[in-house]
C-alpha cells in the first residue's frame, strides 16, 4: 500500500524593522510504503523551497513504528541536496492517532 502527499504554496515573511514583506514558495511531496497489517511505514519526503530565486532541496527519509494502537514513533533525517545553510539533521516524533 502506497501513500502520497503533496502540499505547496506561498510563505510570507514580514520584516517588522524594515516593514516589508517577502514571498517565498514551498513544495513538499512525500511517498510512503505502508507495511501490511501494521501501523508502520517507510518513506521519503522531499522539501523544496524557493527564496529570492534560490532553490533549496532537503530530502527526508523517514520511518514510523507503531508502539500502541494509537501511538507511534517517527524517525526522520534531513539530508541537504542543495542548500546554503542547512546541515544534516535528525529528529524523532511522537505520533498520536486518535480513534473515533
Amino acid at each position: 500500500q502506497i501513500s502520497t502527499l503533496i502540499y505547496t504554496g506561498p510563505e510570507f515573511d514580514y520584516n517588522f524593522k524594515k516593514q516589508n514583506i517577502q514571498t517565498n514558495w514551498a513544495l513538499n511531496a512525500s511517498l510512503h510504503y505502508m507495511i501490511p497489517n501494521s501501523h508502520h511505514f517507510i518513506g521519503i519526503e522531499n522539501n523544496l523551497r524557493m527564496e529570492k530565486g534560490y532553490v533549496e532541496y532537503i530530502m527526508r527519509p523517514q520511518i514510523k513504528v507503531g508502539i500502541l494502537h494509537n501511538f507511534a514513533i517517527g524517525i526522520v533525517s534531513g539530508i541537504p541536496i542543495k542548500s546554503k545553510n542547512f546541515d544534516l539533521d535528525f529528529m524523532t516524533r511522537i505520533i498520536w492517532e486518535p480513534t473515533f
